[in-house]
């Protein structure tokens, strides 16, 4: 499962290496959505597979059969489960809401 966290943030705006007074502050209301992605790229350059999911073992399933499919590697070792499962970070994503929702 996703974890969501409903925040009011601010974000200060910075001009030439000082912030802006307290009136330049935006304020945004917005979703924050944790969840886990795997780019293939980190392991094998030039490669665009990404896996996205709520968990590692859905990541591991995904990049199990591609692994096998796009990279021929039907056998996956513990020394590349280990590089694989190192590659795996955590993905922050924010939706906005609409203006006065």
């Amino acid at each position: 499962m996703t974890s969501t966290i409903d925040t009011l943030s601010a974000v200060h705006l910075i001009f030439n290496g000082s912030t802006c007074p307290l009136s330049f502050i935006i304020c945004v209301w917005g979703v924050f959505t944790v969840s886990k992605v795997l780019y293939c790229n980190d392991l094998v350059p030039g490669c665009k597979f990404e896996a996205h999911g709520d968990s590692e073992e859905e990541i591991l399933a995904a990049v199990a059969d591609h692994i096998a499919t796009v990279h021929n590697m039907v056998d996956i070792s513990d020394k590349i489960l280990a590089m694989v499962c190192a590659a795996i970070h955590e993905e922050v994503r924010v939706r906005s809401r609409a203006v006065g929702a």
